[in-house]
């Protein structure tokens, strides 16, 4: 949450200014999307007018004259943070962990309801935080991991709930965090996560997989890739971001995926939301199988940017950018149930350039302005 103070200045004629500051909170950092100077927030629809400036400091920042329900009445200044900025881990040199000689047995911890964890230097591990079921609330910060198999896994189908990471970097040759049982109240937030790169032969990896029932789920402010591998049959089977079937309300907020061999998000949950996110160099930029809906949604070098995967896809996107190759949407043959006639759907507001769609027989789509030609 971001507080803005409202702040009195000099009366203005026919505006009649507070005597005592205000404070607007909002979600997250004010943005004019349509470049009028006017920004809308809040269901009263209140709006923020003005015209961004530079402060002392050099950061972006913004006044706005603030119109609520009752009229104009304040000059705002506000500090605007750049919503894509990921916080570096601050970690203690001295609290570097080396895991035994047999890392290929070994774990890191085994964490307890309620447990903190703050500041370490992880360097090897098999499974660095293996759960048991039932841990509810474990927070870890400020950590740094190198060359781990699985981050944060379960010991079978284990559940975990009220589980936090802020200020994480990992580097791992499997899953990162792999979520499931009836998990839920994840927070992963400013991480950067690494896979195994494409010179590293593995059967599967990912930086986030959800699976089971597991929900309610918010990945925020990081960036992942380097997921590469091929399965037995040849299938290229690595993702940034993996959810299934049973999978509900997952949160992607300024969320950048890039480098896999599969999908950057590949996702079969129900109510996801993509808020803000960017998707590079992977065989699908999205691979959409079941319901949500998008704000900005960015595509850039993908073999395909959106795979419309399923009869069960169901997702309207207000925004698509899209630059570099692979500027199309894909609908698979599953996408139309030649059983009961359901088809895939896909609603997309405007684009920043011309999409190219293959089998648009096969899904119902509705492309707004700027998709096509």
């Amino acid at each position: 949450m971001i507080r803005y103070v409202l702040a009195p200045i000099a009366p203005i004629a026919l505006i009649a200014w507070p005597a005592v500051a205000q404070t607007i909170a909002v979600d997250h950092a004010f943005t004019d999307k349509d470049g009028d100077g006017r920004i809308e927030f809040g269901a009263a629809n209140a709006k923020l007018y003005g015209v961004p400036f530079v402060n002392a400091n050099g950061r972006d920042g913004a006044r706005y004259v603030y119109c609520g329900p009752k009229g104009c009445d304040a000059v705002v200044q506000a500090l605007v943070v750049d919503p894509w900025a990921i916080a570096a881990p601050t970690t203690d040199k001295a609290a570097t962990i080396v895991s035994p000689k047999n890392p290929s047995s070994s774990a890191w911890f085994y964490p307890k309801s309620g447990q903190v964890m703050a500041g370490y230097r992880l360097e090897r591990a098999l499974d660095a935080i293996p759960y048991t079921d039932g841990l509810d609330g474990l927070t870890v910060t400020d950590l740094d991991a190198a060359r781990v198999r699985t981050l944060m896994a379960p010991l079978a189908k284990a559940t975990a709930r009220n589980v936090r990471f802020d200020r994480i970097r990992a580097t791992c040759t499997d899953r990162c965090f792999y979520i499931r049982g009836n998990s839920a109240n994840w927070t992963i937030r400013d991480f950067v996560l690494s896979g195994p790169g494409p010179s590293v032969s593995a059967p599967f990896s990912a930086a986030v997989q959800v699976q089971d029932e597991a929900g309610d789920i918010l990945i925020e402010r990081g960036e992942a890739g380097g997921f590469f591998s091929t399965s037995p049959a040849g299938y290229p089977n690595s993702d940034v971001f993996v959810a299934e079937r049973g999978n509900a309300r997952l949160t992607f907020r300024y969320v950048s995926a890039h480098d896999a061999t599969n999908g950057c998000f590949d996702l079969k949950s129900s109510e996801t939301l993509l808020d803000h996110v960017k998707a590079a160099r992977c065989g699908y930029g999205y691979r959409l199988w079941g319901s949500g809906r998008g704000t900005t949604v960015g595509c850039q070098d993908n073999h395909a940017c959106l795979q419309i995967a399923s009869a069960l896809t169901d997702y309207v996107i207000d925004r698509l950018e899209v630059s570099g190759t692979g500027a199309s949407i894909v609908v698979d043959s599953h996408a139309w149930d030649k059983t009961t006639g359901r088809k895939g759907r896909l609603t997309i507001g405007s684009c920043s350039a011309p999409v190219k769609v293959a089998n648009p027989q096969w899904a119902v789509i509705s492309l707004g302005q700027g998709c096509v030609k």
